[in-house]
C-alpha cells in the first residue's frame, strides 16, 4: 500500500505541475520555457515562480507607493522611516539591503573613548585610572564639579536633575540612568550610596571621593581638608600621594618624596616613582602637569589617526586639539597661532 500510494502521489504531481502547452486551466499561467502551469495570482507578484522567470515579464504593472513610503521588492509598501532600521518590515528583507554600516555606538550606561571604538562603563569616568588608550576618561575637566549631584557643563550650566558625568574634555554631560539612592543618602558618581551625613566630612566615603568634591563657593573647606588652588577640598591624606586629586596638581606641589631607585625607576617632576619601561611610551604615567616621563624622548612615530605633540613625545587624538586643555604638557595642542583659525589636519 505504501508503494502504491507513493506512485499515485507522483502521478498526480506530474499532471498538476507539468501539463503540456495548451493544457493549463483557466486562472492559471503557463511558463514559457517548460510549459509549467502556476496559479494566475502568482503572475506579476514580483516573485519569479517559473524557472525562467517568465511570470514576471515586462508587461507587469509597476507598483507605486504613496509619498514617504518605500516600495519593497515584493510590491509591499512600508514607511520610509522603516528602511535600514534593522527590522525586516518588507518581509523579504529588501528594506534592509545596501544599508550603510551602523556607526559605532556604546550602550546608554557606557562612554565611548574619542580615540578608539572602545566603550567603558560610565562609572570609570574620572575615577583616577586611565581606561581609554589615551586617558581621555581622566581629562583635566574631571576637576570641574558643582554642588550636590551636578557637574559643570560648557558654558557653565549644571543639569538640575539626576547624576551626570562630565566627559569629552568638558564638552559632554552624560546622564547616569542607574539606580537612585534612598532618602537621606548621597549618591556617589560611581552609583554607590552613602549616608548624607558623611558628605563633606573630610573622609573618602565614596570609592571615587565624590562625596568630598565640593566647590569652595558652596562651602569652606573643613579644618582636616586641604584647599586646592582651584577651590576644591580634598582630605589632607590625599596630599602628596602622587595623584592629582585636586585636578590642578596643587595637592602635589612642594612635597618631599623618597628617592627612586635609579636603576629601575624614573623620578617624575612631582616626586612619583614609575618603572623605567613606562618612560617615553607616549602616556603620562607620572600624572604630572609637565608630563615629565615624556620629555626629551627620542623621535617616535604616532599611531595612525593621532597627532604628535611638539616636545613631549605624546600622541593625542585630533579631538584633543584646541579644546582648551593642555593635553600635551607643553601646551603645543593649544598654540594660539594654530588654534586661532579652523585648520585642516592631515593624518598619515
Amino acid at each position: 500500500m505504501g508503494r502504491l500510494f507513493l506512485s499515485l502521489t507522483l502521478i498526480c504531481f506530474s499532471v498538476a505541475a507539468t501539463r503540456h502547452p495548451g493544457m493549463c486551466h483557466d486562472h492559471e499561467f503557463q511558463c514559457q520555457s517548460d510549459g509549467l502551469c502556476i496559479p494566475e495570482e502568482w503572475e506579476c507578484d514580483r516573485h519569479p515562480d517559473c524557472r525562467d522567470g517568465s511570470d514576471e515579464h515586462n508587461g507587469c504593472p509597476v507598483p507605486t507607493c504613496r509619498p514617504n513610503y518605500f516600495l519593497c521588492d515584493n510590491g509591499n509598501c512600508v514607511s520610509q522611516s522603516w528602511v535600514c532600521d534593522g527590522e525586516n518590515d518588507c518581509r523579504d528583507m529588501s528594506d534592509e539591503k545596501d544599508c550603510p554600516a551602523p556607526p559605532f555606538q556604546c550602550a546608554n550606561n557606557q562612554w565611548k573613548c574619542p580615540s578608539e571604538d572602545l566603550c567603558i562603563p560610565n562609572d570609570k569616568l574620572c575615577n583616577g585610572q586611565r581606561d581609554c588608550p589615551y586617558g581621555e576618561d581622566e581629562s583635566p575637566s574631571c576637576s570641574k564639579v558643582c554642588s550636590g549631584d551636578r557637574v559643570v557643563c560648557s558654558p557653565g550650566d549644571c543639569p538640575s536633575e539626576g547624576r551626570w558625568y562630565l566627559a569629552n574634555n568638558g564638552k559632554d554631560c552624560i546622564k547616569d540612568e542607574g539606580a537612585r539612592c534612598g532618602e537621606g543618602q548621597f549618591t556617589c558618581l560611581t552609583g554607590q550610596c552613602i549616608s548624607e551625613r558623611w558628605k563633606c566630612n573630610g573622609y573618602k566615603d565614596c570609592a571615587d571621593n565624590s562625596d568630598e568634591l565640593e566647590r569652595v563657593s558652596f562651602h569652606t573647606c573643613l579644618p582636616m581638608d586641604f584647599t586646592c588652588d582651584n577651590g576644591r577640598c580634598v582630605p589632607y591624606a590625599f596630599r602628596c600621594d602622587h595623584f592629582n586629586d585636586c585636578g590642578d596638581y596643587s595637592d602635589e606641589v612642594g612635597c618631599a618624596f623618597p628617592t627612586c631607585n635609579p636603576s629601575t625607576e624614573f623620578t617624575c617632576s612631582n616626586g612619583r616613582c614609575i618603572s623605567q619601561q613606562f618612560v617615553c611610551d607616549g602616556i603620562n604615567h607620572c600624572l604630572d602637569s609637565q608630563t615629565s616621563d615624556e620629555i626629551n624622548c627620542p623621535n617616535r612615530t604616532c599611531p595612525a589617526g593621532t597627532v604628535k605633540c611638539t616636545t613631549t613625545n605624546i600622541c593625542i587624538p585630533p579631538s584633543s586639539l584646541c579644546d582648551g586643555f593642555n593635553n600635551c604638557g607643553d601646551n603645543s595642542d593649544e598654540d594660539p597661532m594654530f588654534c586661532r583659525e579652523p585648520v585642516l589636519i592631515v593624518l598619515f
